[in-house]
């Protein structure tokens, strides 16, 4: 609910400063990442949270930490190379310029 009303609220604050089509275009790649790595987390998410559970309840503390943090890494990693690509490929962001101030 947090991630919808801050993308509106980016939306509106957006619509004054860029033209309408830049500010959806920008909605847009945010909308399709944010479900995107929803899917990625998703495909880990329960198993990682029935291993982290039976460790706790095993109470072997010592792999609880470096187990969520490789999952973390995995994630990220996992996330950064499926999503780089396809937001460099499919976005329709205009070829930066040079930009002299």
């Amino acid at each position: 609910m947090i991630t919808i009303v801050i993308i509106g609220c980016i939306g509106i604050l957006q619509a004054q400063t860029l033209g309408f089509e830049d500010s959806t275009i920008f909605r847009t790649t945010i909308i399709y990442a944010y479900a995107f790595s929803l899917i990625v987390v998703g495909i880990i998410q329960m198993p990682l949270t029935r291993y982290l559970a039976d460790l706790l309840y095993g109470r072997d503390f010592k792999m609880y930490f470096p187990t969520y943090i490789g999952a973390l890494i995995l994630v990220g990693v996992v996330q950064f190379l499926i999503g780089a690509p396809c937001i460099y490929w499919y976005s329709d962001w205009p070829e930066p310029t040079n930009y002299t101030p």
